[in-house]
């Protein structure tokens, strides 16, 4: 990937973005390393629910928690719209997975978008 695509990302999108995060699902099991090659390429996504119901649905939130703690934690924005229950399923299945990831500030900050919106965890 480094040898064809651009070292910046100067060029990202939302929809760069949107592929680049459904291609890391996409990898399974080699989520975290997907993950890592394309993190500076994603961005928050103004309906974030359209890769986090995949994402759980892959059960990439239970077998790579802090992966996809991250993944989240980019395209999941201050603005995001949408209905935030895909948000609320990940990050609960991330805190069953890896308990102690519900201190991390990444989570947190997740954690108050769910309650802004009227949700909670489980």
């Amino acid at each position: 990937m480094k040898s064809i695509w651009p070292n910046t990302s100067d060029t990202a999108s939302a929809p760069i973005s949107e592929s680049f995060a459904r291609a890391c699902i996409a990898a399974g099991r080699a989520f975290p390393k997907a993950l890592a090659q394309v993190s500076a390429w994603l961005q928050p996504l103004q309906y974030p629910g359209r890769v986090l119901h995949p994402l759980h649905k892959a059960k990439l939130d239970v077998h790579c928690p802090a992966a996809s703690l991250g993944l989240m934690d980019r395209i999941v924005g201050d603005a995001a719209l949408g209905h935030f229950l895909s948000l609320a399923t990940c990050l609960s299945a991330v805190r069953v997975a890896q308990p102690n990831l519900d201190h991390d500030p990444r989570f947190q900050r997740l954690l108050e978008i769910v309650r802004a919106n009227g949700g909670d965890l489980d």
